[in-house]
């Protein structure tokens, strides 16, 4: 799933747009001229679960999650407009409950990042939102700590879950 996600994502970034490598109507098309291949359904069944936008394989990793644990849809890529009616772009957001998941990499240590992502959290705030940030120890702590951290901030939401 991450390499699917990665060839069909595509958006308009402003800081750092991306084309498809492989738009997802042609690499449906394609699997669907495919016969007689192992494991051919089971590839057409996957494709089901292709998104496009999202930007990296922790991303993927954690839609797949959320999917796989009966948690609300989350949008991957969203553009949320902020108070000053300007674009922030959300990694994964339930729109449902007005929750922005974003994932932090390590390259989010530094203290520009930093300052970047504290005004991030500030803009999605002031839209009404609520920002949740997943981080790489988050993830080495395994899917249990994610959901049950990610449940409580939907249910403070208001999601009943």
């Amino acid at each position: 799933m991450v390499i699917a996600d990665d060839l069909v994502c595509e958006h308009t970034r402003y800081y750092h747009p991306r084309t498809a490598r492989l738009p997802l109507p042609d690499l449906l098309a394609y699997s669907g001229r495919l016969h007689g291949v192992a494991g051919l359904r089971l590839l057409r069944q996957a494709l089901g679960l292709v998104r496009i936008g999202v930007d990296s394989p922790p991303e993927t990793r954690l839609r797949l999650l959320f999917e796989r644990s009966a948690m609300p849809v989350f949008e991957p890529n969203y553009i949320l407009v902020d108070s000053l009616e300007t674009p922030l772009w959300i990694d994964l957001a339930c729109l449902d409950y007005r929750l922005a998941v974003e994932y932090d990499g390590g390259h989010h240590l530094t203290p520009a990042q930093q300052q970047s992502d504290a005004l991030r959290n500030e803009r999605t705030v002031s839209a009404g939102w609520r920002q949740f940030v997943v981080n790489k120890l988050d993830v080495r702590s395994g899917d249990a700590w994610v959901l049950m951290r990610v449940r409580r901030a939907l249910m403070a939401q208001g999601w009943p879950r």
